[in-house]
């Protein structure tokens, strides 16, 4: 997923382009202007957790992958990327999983998109 159709609030996809928010010469993205002040007073919020690999990842800089309902998960890299889209790994535990069943997600769509 192209960062500028997140909303990096809410961790969502949208088909639209999102509202750019330049913070420290990094561009990230919201829908709105509670998520551009949100994001640009808490530095965690720019921040996610790599499902993969446990690192913290900068939003503005990962690779984002989005499931079929839009929700996104960010990674360091490409490898981890291809590693999660290629199916539920049980030992995750994501705040972006909580809740969720793992069985029922299809990765497989990440993939053919691209991500």
């Amino acid at each position: 997923v192209e960062a500028k159709f997140v909303c990096m609030m809410n961790n969502k996809a949208f088909d639209k382009e999102q509202m750019a928010i330049e913070i420290d010469g990094k561009t990230y993205y919201g829908c709105c202007p509670m998520c551009k002040e949100i994001l640009g007073k808490d530095p965690e919020k720019r921040a996610a957790i790599d499902p993969v690999s446990k690192n913290k990842v900068d939003k503005a800089t990962a690779i984002i992958g989005a499931d079929p309902h839009g929700m996104t998960y960010y990674f360091e890299n490409e490898e981890n990327f291809h590693k999660f889209a290629s199916g539920p790994m049980p030992e995750m535990n994501h705040e972006h999983m909580e809740g969720m069943d793992m069985e029922g997600m299809d990765m497989k769509g990440m993939k053919e998109h691209g991500q």
